[in-house]
């Protein structure tokens, strides 16, 4: 959609149709949005994430990171994480954070911006966070340098910075070493001292040993990929490890 030039060969219903349709687009305009001025089809959903296609190459249209607003019964916000085509269509990877997601119905009024804030767009952090729901963890008796899966979390296409955070526990029954260790990457039975997401707790002549822990890093995916947060003990008289209180979650780094 752009303005439409009124000309004298209209009548005057065109006329007034034709200027209604130039306010609207030249207050959203206003407002940091661009009416996209063509059909956006529901194509496909894979939670948290969603996908559209536009017919044609539109590849130098749009960028990942930009802002969309589009209605489905509501009006709707979304972030484009993925942009691909494959003739004859374009398909669009878009992340609606935890308040929107697509519906497989028509897609109307869609507007599209590259400003970090157009008006309407919601930007608390919290709104654009994918977090994993994961249970207090307990590995009873544990073998020394065995690694043990405490949970996980889908990572969806896109950019992220994945964090987590966790009150991690080792204990003995005699009072020594106790030592246990953390962190989050792509396998289930693995940990890396060279991970960003690495941590240690560590003391002498001590039967129960508490810590806070914390992790993050950045990661940039265009599918999705599992992530785990795993722990282990060096200590070969170990009689538990434990992670509680365990919060682990993606944060958009397109916000």
């Amino acid at each position: 959609m752009a303005v439409t030039e009124l000309t004298g060969n209209m009548t005057d219903s065109e006329k007034d149709a034709a200027q209604n349709a130039n306010n609207n687009y030249l207050a959203q305009f206003a407002l940091g949005w661009i009416h996209a001025d063509e059909i956006w089809t529901y194509a496909s959903a894979d939670s948290p994430t969603f996908a559209f296609t536009v017919n044609g190459d539109v590849t130098s249209k749009y960028c990942v990171g930009m802002r969309l607003k589009l209605t489905q019964t509501t009006v709707k916000y979304f972030i484009i994480t993925k942009i691909s085509y494959s003739s004859p269509n374009t398909t669009i990877t878009i992340f609606g954070g935890t308040d929107y997601t697509l519906a497989n119905a028509a897609i109307s009024n869609n507007y599209f911006s590259a400003a970090k804030a157009p008006i309407g767009f919601p930007l608390n952090i919290d709104k654009w966070t994918y977090s994993a729901s994961i249970s207090d963890f307990t590995q009873n008796n544990p073998a020394a340098n065995t690694v043990y899966n405490a949970g996980s979390i889908a990572v969806p296409i896109g950019a992220w910075t994945i964090k987590y955070k966790a009150a991690m526990g080792a204990n003995r029954s005699d009072p020594n070493w106790v030592t246990a260790y953390c962190n989050v990457g792509s396998s289930s039975s693995y940990i890396s001292q060279s991970s960003g997401s690495y941590s240690i707790i560590s003391c002498a002549s001590i039967t129960n040993l508490r810590a806070s822990v914390y992790g993050e890093f950045n990661l940039e995916t265009t599918n999705k990929q599992m992530y785990y947060l795993n722990i282990g003990t060096d200590s070969s008289s170990s009689s538990s490890i434990t992670l509680a209180n365990i919060k682990l979650k993606c944060i958009c780094n397109y916000v």
